[in-house]
């Protein structure tokens, strides 16, 4: 039976936490007995629970007495961890990517997908004081409106993908999806330190070792197939880690492109709107005349053929990119109307029994979360994969700040199952958690139950389980496991990022250009439509003004009998 995997783990010296789909699990973390969980909850708040959907982000404070979490549902819920309590509960203006307490744990700060750092109190503010308080200049800079209180901080123009606090609290640095790193004041984001640039791909995990002679010192990864180490406060690039050899082998789980009409799990999608209308018309044309098979379709007769010329046009300008037969909506890619589940709905229209045929699609690298531990007396940068099935793991230098002459050797130990998170385990310095998608499989859940968190040891260049398990171990793995169907681990969307994060896996790709080899428009191979060629011309046409290219327009000839006239006059102006 399958069972939910456990999403985030925090564990503290009294108390361990642990979150797995939509619920919340307290132990205690020296008897491992559990202590409090949502899933006994009365039925009313378990309802609650369930409709907030599966836990995205979570944190605690470094007392370990409160929990911030978020869902689908883009409430930002806040729990007391003695008793599990609901503290209280706000609406957040966007979906958030990441959740921090500030060291006082007064504080929450909430990245969200539209780039933009909020911070919160602890406490909600009233009601009327939040009705009655006068907007501010930093208000208005937020690419979003904020009704539940929060205090914007900074914006990127770009998906915000993590965010984290220096470790006096002077500084937040955030890293975003279009390969930038920025270090700012806090709380006076407007404040800008130091940028570090480099990456060739998005940024997916950054870190500043809690060790303090490695204050200085950030790690930062993404799709890039090297981690760099950087002086952040000067944005200076020190070093880079290569780990395009290590990390590959280990990726077990790979994007996939799904067939149009499908979704990446196989699903078909529901049919758009364009769709529904052109079937309707069909209807139309077969009650009037046409004959409507046993599959479906429409038999050719002449009123079946203009009802195709009817669909192909469909009200969207045919000609788009010529003068007066339709209008293009320069840098927009898709025209607002989701026709993603059209060929599905025309399979439906014909009895099958065949699954979608889903291509595999090359391998996709995405850094996951990035640790240090103090393993041997030197300081050690851990590090997972999305899909992955190992966690990884390099000795930094004596002095992390120093250049190294030599490559850093990256060390792998193979868990046999998609690392989901990890954490360190606290009074230990070289043993950290390690939770893993323990269902998965190469064709699929696994129908064994095997262990769903390891508690792993790190040495300077090996690694073991630890024996005998702790008690807080094997009730990870036995009184905690909570059975869920494969839809809704379906919906945990562990995988997601490996399909939402690239922009595009070839780095050399130019998102202006469908085809690179092709020089205009006109020269484009192979089916296209008329809108679709009308947005290439477009995209040329800005190429062009970009580079500085300006073409001369085409002169238009009077009809008739001094149209030469005219050509001379326009010749000469």
């Amino acid at each position: 039976m399958t069972s939910y995997p456990h999403t985030n783990i925090f564990h503290g010296e009294k108390k361990t936490v642990a979150t797995a789909g939509p619920h919340i699990q307290v132990l205690d973390s020296k008897s491992g007995k559990l202590l409090h969980s949502t899933v006994s909850f009365e039925e009313s708040k378990l309802d609650g629970v369930l409709k907030a959907g599966p836990v995205r982000c979570a944190a605690v404070d470094s007392r370990c007495t409160h929990l911030a979490t978020a869902g689908d549902d883009k409430l930002l819920k806040v729990w007391a961890i003695d008793n599990l309590q609901l503290l209280s509960e706000r609406e957040l203006p966007k979906k958030p990517t990441q959740i921090a307490f500030a060291r006082s744990g007064q504080t929450i700060v909430v990245a969200d997908k539209f780039g933009d750092v909020f911070s919160y109190p602890l406490t909600p503010l009233p009601t009327t004081t939040l009705t009655s308080a006068p907007s501010t200049e930093a208000d208005t800079l937020a690419s979003h409106e904020n009704s539940s209180g929060g205090t914007l901080v900074l914006g990127h123009t770009s998906l915000l993908t993590t965010f984290l606090l220096s470790p006096d609290e002077t500084h937040i640095v955030t890293a975003d999806r279009d390969e930038h790193i920025r270090a700012s004041r806090f709380p006076q984001g407007y404040t800008i330190e130091s940028f570090c640039l480099g990456h060739k791909r998005f940024i997916s995990a950054i870190h500043i070792p809690r060790e303090p002679t490695a204050h200085g010192v950030l790690v930062s990864g993404g799709g890039d197939p090297e981690l760099k180490v950087w002086d952040w406060r000067a944005g200076r690039r020190l070093y880079d880690v290569a780990i395009e050899d290590a990390v590959p082998p280990f990726i077990a789980v790979r994007r996939r492109q799904a067939k149009r009409g499908y979704d990446s799990d196989g699903e078909r999608k529901p049919p758009g709107r364009r769709w529904l209308a052109r079937q309707r018309r069909r209807e139309a044309k077969a009650a009037s005349g046409a004959v409507m098979p046993a599959d479906g379709d429409v038999r050719s007769t002449p009123e079946v053929e203009k009802a195709k010329v009817d669909d192909d046009d469909d009200g969207e300008g045919g000609g788009v990119g010529v003068e007066g037969e339709g209008e293009v909506e320069v840098g927009i890619e898709d025209d607002g109307d989701d026709e993603s589940g059209d060929e599905a709905a025309e399979a439906d229209a014909m009895p099958t029994t065949a699954s979608p045929e889903i291509e595999e699609r090359p391998l996709v690298l995405v850094v996951q979360k990035i640790d240090t531990l103090k393993v041997g007396g030197r300081l050690a940068v851990v590090f997972s994969a999305v899909g992955a099935t190992a966690l990884f793991w390099f000795v930094l230098p004596p002095d992390p700040a120093a250049v190294s002459g030599d490559p850093l050797v990256v060390h792998a130990y193979d868990l046999c199952g998609p690392v989901i998170t990890f954490a360190p385990l606290t009074g230990s310095p070289d043993c950290v958690w390690v939770s893993v998608d323990a269902h998965w499989a190469a064709g699929g859940p696994s129908p064994d139950t095997p262990s769903h968190v390891r508690l792993v040891r790190l040495a300077l260049d090996s690694a073991s389980e630890v024996s005998p398990p702790p008690p807080l171990l094997s009730t990870l793995n036995g009184a905690s496991v909570i059975p869920a169907t494969e839809r809704e681990i379906s919906a945990l969307q562990l995988y997601e990022s490996l399909t939402s994060l690239p922009k595009n896996i070839d780095a050399t790709h130019n998102p202006m250009i469908r085809n690179p080899s092709d020089a205009s428009a006109t020269q484009v191979t192979g089916k296209r439509s008329a809108k679709a060629a009308g947005k290439m011309r477009t995209r040329m046409a800005l190429l062009k003004q970009g580079a500085g290219i300006r073409e001369e327009p085409p002169v238009k000839k009077a009809k008739g009998a001094g149209a030469e006239e005219i050509d001379d006059v326009m010749d000469e102006s």
